[in-house]
């Protein structure tokens, strides 16, 4: 199949050049990956992977309602101070 389109476009430095360095190391350029991509796309009819929002587990929903409700939280002046009480200064 000839490769006669053109896709531009945008994406963070950083993010690209993640990217880059995983997708060398796996033997394909970034067009590789973005033509699979799209080929999984046809394939599936729709994104090759589950796309939700998280959903976190009880502990930390447990933590969140803990938090929200003031329950065993503990103010410091400082970083310095929290450092201290962690053990970690």
């Amino acid at each position: 199949m000839a490769k006669t389109e053109t896709i531009h476009m945008r994406v963070a430095p950083e993010i690209k050049n993640e990217a880059d360095n995983i997708l060398t190391s796996l033997g394909i350029t970034i067009a590789d990956a973005i033509n699979i991509f799209l080929v999984q796309v046809i394939l599936t009819r729709g994104l090759p992977f589950e796309v939700r929002l998280p959903t976190p587990n009880e502990t930390t929903k447990r933590a969140m309602r803990e938090a929200e409700n003031n329950v065993d939280l503990k103010r410091f002046d400082s970083a310095s101070s929290m450092f201290k009480e962690l053990g970690i200064e």
